[in-house]
């Protein structure tokens, strides 16, 4: 290698201990989910908060800024879980469940579509006992769709700069049965639309992107 990068390096090595290596305090964002002003009923779907069932208090909490959580349910019965985290640091929801003892299966990505633009969000099959989930998820980081890779990035430079950001992690859970997994993902496929169909497009831009 050659010495000229080596204090480069250095430098490198120094911020990223600076900026995850430390005690990290609430991480504070621009908050931009309740500006949002996302409905708990429009057409069809009806809702119930469950947001103060989370339990989200605590330094291990502390990457997480705010949170949205609503299960809607239509008038057929068929219920799912709206959860967005306004977060500095998202964790992978496979990782989340499987801790709980979940056993995680990937699906191919699910087509949603939106007034402006369609995209493809991640796709997880859940099960545990009798209970089974489909999850459908994406990260939208100032109002662009990023993996996990590109959020990895983007908040390692806006830690670095201390700048805040609108980081948004949006899931979809439908619970359903092992030989009912493609009506959960239409249902999710329409939930998104419908929801899609409530705000302006600067709106949806920070829960779809550009």
């Amino acid at each position: 290698m050659n010495k000229r990068f080596l204090p480069v390096i250095a430098v490198l090595a120094a911020a990223i201990l600076l900026c995850f290596g430390l005690p990290k305090p609430k991480y504070a964002s621009l908050n931009i989910l309740p500006a949002l002003n996302i409905p708990g009923e429009f057409g069809d779907w009806k809702s119930k908060d469950i947001s103060g069932q989370l339990k989200l208090q605590g330094e291990q909490y502390n990457f997480i800024s705010n949170v949205f959580a609503r299960v809607y349910s239509n008038p057929q019965g068929r219920e799912l879980l709206l959860l967005i985290l306004d977060a500095g640091n998202f964790h992978n929801p496979k990782v989340c469940y499987g801790a709980t003892g979940f056993i995680a299966n990937d699906l191919p990505d699910t087509q949603l579509r939106v007034p402006t633009k369609q995209f493809k969000a991640t796709t997880v099959y859940l099960t545990k006992n009798n209970t089974n989930l489909v999850l459908t998820y994406w990260l939208c980081i100032n109002k662009k769709l990023v993996g996990w890779t590109g959020q990895k990035i983007q908040e390692f430079f806006y830690s670095l700069l201390n700048k805040k950001k609108a980081g948004l992690m949006v899931r979809v859970d439908v619970p359903t049965f092992s030989n009912d997994k493609e009506n959960a993902i239409r249902l999710a496929q329409t939930f998104i639309t419908d929801l899609s169909n409530q705000h302006s497009p600067g709106e949806n831009e920070y829960l779809f992107g550009k």
